[in-house]
């Protein structure tokens, strides 16, 4: 059997509302080992993401609750993404926070910069889809 370290589950909470976890395999199971949960499982963190844009993008699922989940034990290399205004429009850089904050030190300088950490890539990557929807003219530059 194939190893899948990312999963989304989707349940009912206690409260009756849809809810939707998605990160580490592991993670994932050991939150919700008594609750009946719908499984989705993947390789990687694009293939995570992937599913994520295609289940945001489906109108059941526009209110429900996302809840990203990473195991304690993880090594959380925190990721950022930097968002830089000028009259030529919007550059977002994103990637690892130091190799970001360098770029972005170097290309900023007297510009309006917006910056948020993420604890993990896939985090990263999935606000990363809802900007490249929001901010369709925007210049992304991976560092």
């Amino acid at each position: 059997m194939m190893n899948y370290l990312f999963a989304i589950a989707i349940f009912i909470n206690p409260k009756g509302k849809k809810e939707l976890y998605y990160g580490e395999s592991e993670e994932i199971q050991n939150r919700l080992s008594n609750i009946h949960a719908d499984f989705n499982y993947f390789q990687n963190e694009e293939q995570l993401i992937a599913k994520l844009k295609i289940i945001s993008e489906t109108k059941e699922y526009k209110k429900i609750k996302y809840t990203p989940l990473m195991s304690k034990s993880s090594i959380i290399i925190p990721h950022w993404i930097y968002q830089i205004y000028n009259y030529n429009g919007v550059y977002i850089h994103y990637g690892e926070k130091e190799a970001v904050r360098q770029a972005v030190a170097i290309h900023s300088k007297g510009k309006q910069v917006y910056g948020k950490a993420y604890p993990s890539k896939f985090q990263m990557l999935w606000q990363l889809e809802y900007y490249k929807i929001e901010k369709e003219n925007a210049t992304y530059i991976a560092v």
